[in-house]
């Protein structure tokens, strides 16, 4: 049989193809932003229910709080998948409807519970996005630029989500000064603006042609569509319908698909570990706030996508994806050294404020107002009436210009003076063990 999509194979990118990326991208950049956002303000929607890590159940919410959208990202993916073979355009659209929805929605969440459960369901739609997005990218695509489309729709405008999520954060927290019970309320449901504004585009996608051709079999409108995207009349004849089930080609490509679901399994341990832990409990490890944090990974992320884009139809996409693990098994082995060495220099706020531990033993401590210190945990603290007065008393009290404070330490928890400030404004029971971040 002929190959009856050479002419789409061959058809140079034009502004079908970009139109096409843009409408599909701005789904996974939704996707971004609502996953990335829950990473950088866990700490004070924690904060703002009265959960600390005295709470019963303190790992089970901040669990559920993070995930819930993954769950549901898999039950999206589930029952999308088995959708979008009655047709992408059928439900395209629906993916995106939900998410905005459902984001919008979490402004008014009155417990941790109705939060949990409103993200459950927003994470089908982010499930439905992961599996109609990057098909119809590719099935619309031409092959020369089939690599780049996906890369850049898929995987770059996820990270643009992403950085858009640390950019609100950003803006209506230490930018406008809103109190945190506000802040992170407008941080998620800002994720319904991309998400409802790219509905009537999806809607008005045309079908794809090779659903249109291998799995409907209706070859007039394959034909129009050729004519459309290709400007170029063809005739078929004789069958064109792929006949042939899950089954058959598990078969004769398990060893891709396997692979395939592996290295995505190995992948999102990483990369969701980073993503909804990492604004909270990693950053701090490197001294670093929720937004600085999501601004280093997602400009790190940028730089390997234009890696990416430059070579994936070049070189192939096996040698970049090796390439790309051994790059994150030697970054995860260098922020171990680091932690060990116990070198950590907190920098927020004014971006002043240093502080040095070993071993988690505090040496040395030196702030200005405005600054932002971080304990690591308990040990010897030569320096803490230093801290309560110059940092905390004076910052948040008189200036009011700091920007956090996360306290992770039990010597901390023995200064009256310093947790009575802290729990004055809400950051949890003794400042024992909380990881919140207070904007004053």
């Amino acid at each position: 049989m002929p190959n009856i999509f050479e002419d789409l194979d061959r058809k140079k990118f034009g502004w079908f193809h970009l139109r096409s990326i843009l409408t599909t991208g701005m789904g996974v950049f939704t996707d971004g932003y609502d996953l990335s956002s829950i990473g950088i303000v866990l700490a004070i929607v924690l904060s703002s229910y009265g959960i600390t890590k005295i709470t019963p159940g303190y790992t089970l919410y901040t669990s559920l709080i993070a995930g819930s959208a993954l769950i549901g990202a898999a039950i999206g993916a589930l029952i999308f998948g088995e959708l979008a073979k009655r047709g992408r355009k059928k439900f395209y659209g629906v993916d995106v409807l939900i998410l905005g929805i459902f984001a919008f929605l979490q402004i008014f969440a009155v417990n941790v519970y109705a939060l949990i459960i409103i993200r459950l369901i927003l994470g089908i739609g982010v499930g439905a996005d992961y599996v109609m997005s990057p098909m119809i990218m590719g099935e619309h695509a031409n092959s020369k630029d089939r690599g780049k489309t996906i890369a850049f729709g898929f995987g770059m405008m996820w990270g643009f989500g992403a950085l858009l999520a640390a950019f609100a954060y950003m803006i209506f927290g230490p930018i406008l000064g809103l109190p945190d019970a506000v802040v992170w309320r407008i941080v998620l449901a800002f994720g319904a603006v991309p998400a409802l504004a790219v509905v009537y585009l999806r809607r008005k996608m045309p079908e794809t042609p090779r659903f249109l051709a291998r799995i409907a079999g209706d070859k007039a409108s394959f034909e129009e569509e050729v004519k459309y995207v290709a400007n170029r009349e063809i005739m078929i004849e004789g069958n064109i319908r792929d006949d042939h089930g899950f089954g058959y080609y598990f078969k004769r490509y398990r060893r891709e698909f396997i692979a395939a679901m592996l290295l995505w399994f190995l992948y999102d341990q990483i990369a969701y570990a980073g993503i909804l832990f990492g604004p909270m409990l990693i950053a701090s490890k490197l001294g670093l706030g929720p937004v600085s944090w999501t601004y280093l990974m997602e400009v790190f992320t940028l730089i390997g996508g234009i890696i990416m884009l430059s070579l994936i139809d070049r070189k192939g996409r096996k040698v970049l994806q090796i390439l790309g693990f051994i790059g994150m098994g030697a970054s995860l082995l260098l922020f171990d050294a680091l932690k060990s060495a116990g070198i950590v220099a907190a920098t927020t706020g004014g971006g002043n404020a240093r502080v040095r531990h070993r071993n988690g033993v505090l040496q040395s401590a030196r702030a200005r107002i405005g600054d932002c210190v971080w304990h690591v945990r308990c040990g010897a603290c030569p320096n803490k009436d230093k801290i309560a007065n110059t940092v905390l008393h004076r910052g948040i009290r008189k200036d009011r210009r700091i920007d956090c404070v996360i306290c992770l330490s039990g010597c901390i928890r023995s200064t009256r003076r310093i947790s009575g400030i802290l729990l004055s404004l809400g950051t949890g029971n003794n400042c024992c063990g909380h990881h919140a971040c207070v904007h004053s």
